[in-house]
């Protein structure tokens, strides 16, 4: 009988939670992290990355990223696989 109740009563809590989020996000509330680099930083990675003279780990620890962050912000720029 207790175990119906909590049952119930965690769907309410589910619901409820449901409704404020989709409630924040028609008023514009963004939701996760925000974004590390902007537009023009993820510019200048792409100009940077075409560039022979600097490598991806190096590029990566001046803005500080990861390369697996800085690979999928270059990704299709070359068909590269070498630093």
């Amino acid at each position: 009988m207790l175990a119906a109740i909590g049952e119930f009563e965690r769907d309410l809590i589910k619901e409820r939670a449901a409704d404020g989020i989709s409630r924040a996000k028609v008023n514009g509330v963004k939701f996760g992290a925000r974004r590390k680099l902007s537009d023009d930083q993820i510019s200048e990675i792409r100009m940077w990355r075409q560039s022979p003279q600097i490598n991806r780990a190096d590029l990566a620890r001046k803005y500080g990223i990861s390369r697996s962050t800085l690979y999928r912000l270059t990704e299709g720029l070359d068909g590269q696989n070498s630093e």
